[in-house]
This record gives structure tokens, C-alpha cells and sequence, in this order.
């Protein structure tokens, strides 16, 4: 006979402490993948089931013995399917085909993953009472028939739950990666930036190559190319830093480690024309030739109305033409060394992999060289993107942990859910402590927002994110050239 199903989520156990390294001081179902929740996304699967009846998720004992009772207390008959959250769905079809089955169950079954239980199926009310009654042994009772679970992955299993947070970060420029417990492999259709990402590591000076993981096995076909990479069991600064599992402490030894990268990468003179020329390039000419990209966009005359009732500025041109001020009170008031640096080219926390207790950092996916001198850039240009992380928060935005509202005066505001004060402060120190001006860094990475709004205009809120960032970032430069 056909039933309904009710679904029960425990999301009481805690990831030990390996995991907490990563994941921060989060259930699991708390913890993000691609842009999400673990348990948000289990919500939506169960969305697209009418069969459903209804979702209880609990990450504490008094919720748990509610939802029990309201369960037992159902007057149609249901089954129930029971999910421990220290088991994340790896196949989603799989998963729905799971839950498919279970509303013809004739006899109570776990699912097992590992040895161990990762769900149970009561067919019917009876049988989850009795289990209930026995103590709720997580796996089961003897009498149960076992399932193969592979549709699940064990998120304990400090690997496996690697394997599975990192895999969510979208691969950019059709990029897929393949691999498996030893090395990773990355393919795209896009020839060109593949062949340029593996030449970089070969242009690098050798005293600097250590910083990078190494990629080797270039190979290209008529439809892509490809390289490999060992697989290093450790995570982004991205996944640490959004989940709050990046301590204060963590962050000093990370920027005592990088500000040396900093330090004793190469260095090159070059003229005063060529500085003022790469600096034009990297700060001023892409973000103004970004706005003409902007003006582009169908949707850009309804983005400068918003622009105007709900910010201080009449459209998207004046917040621009503010950032171009700026850029060039900032080039009167200091004096620049005409410099170039072995850069990275993109050194955001995404980009940077960290393991504390080794105590070992590494840098991957670098802009790419087609030649020698594309390894050379602005010694600040590095700088402004480990900012765009830590005081602009750029990977909140990547994981949807931000909010535009409308506040009560009408005017836009922006919400992002990690107060970074403490962090800002700290790398306002290391950039003291090694002359780099703050102000000069801020409004670089300012540019870095600026430039990206018409690359996501498919995502209207999160270009208003960036445009609000960009904004506080100005005022703040503006702040500060007037303290």
C-alpha cells in the first residue's frame, strides 16, 4: 500500500574536532555547500515530493521529543524515514529514488554507509514507537534489513567530508575537476587558461615555487585540455573563514606567512611611465570600461533609478566618478615606488589552502602567464585581493550569507552575517607593520567590486551586494583621507 512519508533530520551530533577546524562550531546541517545549507538543501528535495507530509529537522533533545510526539500523534497512517545529518546526500537521484521507495515498505529497513547507519525506514507508525521505546539506537535493531547507502556520504570522515565541502565551489570557465584520494585533475573547454594556469608555476622563479601546488600531466585535445595536481587534504580559507572556524590566531600565523610571501617574492624596478601606466590599467581603465560594459546590460537604467532613491549617489556613473576622484587624490597624496612584483594575480582566501595543525599553506588556481613577464604585476595588487576577503568579505557573497534591505529612511543597506572588526584590525597591522598604506589597499580593492558588477547581472541582489560593499569601501577611503 502506497503511504505518505514524514521525515525526521538529527541534527544533534557535532563534527569532531578535525572537522571543527573547517566547519567552525556548526551542526552539520548548518554547514554550507554551494551557497546553502546541508539542510537546506535536503528541504529542497523533499520539496519536489507531494508525498511528503511533513519535515522535521531538530538539533536539540526538547525539539526532538516534540517532533516524536507530534509524529506518533499523526492520525494518518505514514511511514518514517529518519536521516542522521553526519550523513550529506552525494547522490540526489539516488536519494529521491530512496525516499520513492519507502512509501511501500512492508518492513522497517536502514540504510548503511560505512558499516554504519545513516538512516532508518519504519514502515509503519508501529515499528517507529517501538524503536522509540527501546532507546532510538541509532543503528536500528537487528531484525532490520540492510540497504546500501551510497547515495550518502560520511561527513565524520574527515576525507570524505574534504572531499565533499570543497566540491562545492563552482568551477569558473566551464572548469570541471576530477580526481581521486591522491591527485586532482582539471579540465575545461578553454584551452587557453588551462595551458596559461599550468605555465605559471614554470615561469615562477624557483625559490618561489614552494608557495604553489604543482601542477604536471599537461595534456590537450581538439575539445579541451588538462593538468594535474596532488590533492592536498585541506581546505580554503574561503570554507574556514565563512563558517567561522578562523580564529584570530589562526589569521596572524596565515598573514605572518603570507606578508613574508609578500616580502620575499621578486621584485623588479621599472620606469615611472611603465608604473603609472600599470597602475592606470589595473585600478582606473578596467573599472571605467566596466561601467561602459555596465551601460550595456537591459536592466542597467532600472539598476541607476535604484541606485538613485536608495543610495547617496543620483546613478551608477557618480558612484564611479567618486571611486575616479579618489583613485586620484590617493596618486597625489602618496608616493609610489615604481615596482613589479611576482604575483599571484588572485589572492583571495578561495585560492589559499591552510591546515593548522601542520602549520602549512598553499597557494593555487594563480592568474596564469602565456609568457615570463605575465607572472609580473602592482605590488598592491595582491594585497588589494587578500583585502577583498578580509575586510571586504568577498566570500560571504559567494555563499549567500548577505542581505540588501530596505532600511526605514527607504534607503538600501547591506547585511552580511560575520562581524570582521577584529579582523580588519588585525590586518591594518600587518600592512603598518610592513608600509603599506590602508587606505591605498581599500580603495584598490574597492575597484575589484566595482569592476565585477557587470559579470553578474544575471544575479540582480548580489550586484547590489557588491555595488553597496564597493560604496561603504569609498566612504570609508574618503574617511580616512580627510583623518
Amino acid at each position: 500500500m502506497k503511504k505518505k512519508l514524514f521525515v525526521l533530520y538529527d541534527d544533534r551530533i557535532r563534527p569532531n574536532e578535525k572537522i571543527a577546524q573547517v566547519a567552525g562550531n556548526k551542526s552539520y546541517g548548518n554547514i554550507i555547500f554551494k551557497q546553502k545549507t546541508i539542510q537546506k538543501r535536503l528541504e529542497e528535495i523533499l520539496e519536489e515530493k507531494d508525498y511528503i507530509l511533513k519535515f522535521y529537522p531538530f538539533s536539540g533533545e526538547e525539539k526532538r521529543s516534540e517532533s516524536i510526539r507530534q509524529v506518533l500523534s499523526a492520525v494518518h497512517p505514514a511511514a518514517i524515514v529518519y536521516l542522521y545529518s553526519s550523513y550529506g546526500i552525494a547522490d540526489s537521484n539516488m536519494f529521491g529514488l530512496l525516499l520513492d521507495k519507502a512509501q511501500f515498505l512492508n518492513q522497517s529497513k536502514k540504510v548503511v554507509k560505512n558499516r554504519h547507519t545513516a538512516a532508518l525506514l519504519f514502515s509503519e507508525m508501529e515499528a517507529f514507537r517501538e524503536w522509540v521505546k527501546k532507546g532510538s539506537n541509532p543503528e536500528g535493531s537487528e531484525e532490520m534489513e540492510a540497504l546500501s547507502g551510497d547515495m550518502f556520504i560520511d561527513l565524520s570522515s574527515f576525507d570524505e567530508f574534504i572531499k565533499y565541502i570543497t566540491s562545492g565551489f563552482e568551477a569558473r570557465f566551464f572548469n570541471t575537476l576530477q580526481g581521486d584520494q591522491y591527485t586532482v585533475t582539471k579540465r575545461s573547454a578553454n584551452k587557453e587558461k588551462i595551458k596559461s594556469e599550468y605555465q605559471f608555476y614554470y615561469f615562477l622563479p624557483r625559490e618561489m615555487q614552494h608557495w604553489f601546488v604543482q601542477p604536471y600531466s599537461y595534456e590537450e585535445s581538439e575539445e579541451a585540455a588538462s593538468y594535474t595536481m596532488e590533492r592536498m587534504h585541506m581546505t580554503d580559507l574561503a570554507i574556514q573563514y565563512v563558517h567561522g572556524a578562523l580564529s584570530l590566531e589562526d589569521l596572524d600565523e596565515i598573514l605572518r606567512q603570507l606578508f613574508y610571501f609578500l616580502k620575499t617574492r621578486c621584485i623588479k624596478k621599472i620606469s615611472k611611465e611603465e608604473y603609472e601606466q600599470q597602475s592606470r590599467h589595473l585600478y582606473l581603465d578596467k573599472v571605467l570600461r566596466r561601467l561602459e560594459e555596465l551601460k550595456k546590460n537591459p536592466y542597467f537604467e532600472k539598476m541607476n533609478q535604484m541606485i538613485g532613491v536608495g543610495t547617496a549617489y543620483d546613478n551608477a556613473a557618480a558612484v564611479f566618478s567618486h571611486y575616479e576622484a579618489l583613485y586620484q587624490q590617493i596618486h597625489k597624496r602618496y608616493s609610489f615606488e615604481a615596482l613589479a612584483a611576482v604575483s599571484h594575480g588572485d589572492l583571495c582566501f578561495s585560492n589559499i589552502l591552510y591546515q593548522r595543525h601542520a602549520n602549512i599553506l598553499r597557494m593555487i588556481d594563480p592568474k596564469g602567464a602565456k609568457e615570463e613577464e605575465d607572472i609580473w604585476t602592482d605590488p598592491w595588487y595582491d594585497l588589494a585581493k587578500l583585502s577583498h576577503s578580509i575586510c571586504g568579505r568577498y566570500d560571504f557573497f559567494n555563499s549567500g550569507l548577505y542581505r540588501v534591505e530596505i532600511g526605514e529612511d527607504l534607503k538600501l543597506g547591506l547585511h552580511i552575517e560575520f562581524e570582521n572588526q577584529a579582523y580588519v584590525e588585525l590586518f591594518q597591522k600587518y600592512l603598518e607593520k610592513n608600509q603599506f598604506s590602508y587606505p591605498v589597499v581599500r580603495l584598490y580593492e574597492a575597484s575589484l567590486f566595482l569592476s565585477m558588477l557587470p559579470l553578474h547581472m544575471d544575479n540582480p541582489q548580489k550586484v547590489f551586494g557588491f555595488l553597496l560593499n564597493g560604496i561603504e569601501i569609498l566612504q570609508e577611503v574618503e574617511q580616512c583621507l580627510k583623518g
